[in-house]
This record gives C-alpha cells, structure tokens and sequence, in this order.
C-alpha cells in the first residue's frame, strides 16, 4: 500500500518545481500552489489511512480506497505538470 506515497511525492516536486519557475518570472504562482497544497494533504491522509488506525480495516475499506483515489489525482497532476515542463510549455508559455 505504501505504492500510493510515490505519486503525492512526485506531485509535491513537480508542483514546487513550476511554482519556482512562475515565480521568477514574476507570476502569482497560484495553481501548482494549489497543486502542492492537495499532494501535501494527500499524504497527510495517506500516513492518516495506511499507518493510523484506519490500518487495521481491510484493504476494500472506504478509507482506503479514498486515499487510493486521492494517489489517483495526484498522478494526473504530476503528469500535467511533467508534461508542460517535457513539452516547453513551462519555457515558453502560449
């Protein structure tokens, strides 16, 4: 189960990575703010759910499979943001 830390982990650095890169070019930065802020309670639920009480449920528990869905969305956002830097956008916005 620990296999749902890698994609909040991987959200939280591609996140930061663009946030530095915006704000630097002087921009707000507000949306992979907002990125970051989801991957970091994302990982507070998943330490919540995967090493807290909730441990002992099974693993079809509404707990975890919540904080399966939360790992789910963060992958996507970690994909959007690998994908901007991959592809340029991050260098040179449209």
């Amino acid at each position: 189960m620990t296999v749902l830390l890698a994609p909040p982990l991987l959200a939280v650095a591609a996140t930061l990575r663009r946030r530095r890169y915006e704000i630097g070019r002087g921009r707000n930065g507000l949306a992979p703010l907002a990125g970051t802020l989801f991957a970091g309670a994302t990982i507070a639920y998943l330490g919540y759910a995967l090493i807290g009480p909730a441990r002992s449920e099974p693993w079809n528990a509404p707990s975890h499979l919540l904080a399966a869905g939360l790992s789910w969305i963060c992958f996507w956002i970690w994909l959007v943001f690998a994908l901007m830097r991959r592809r340029g956008v991050a260098q040179h916005p449209a």
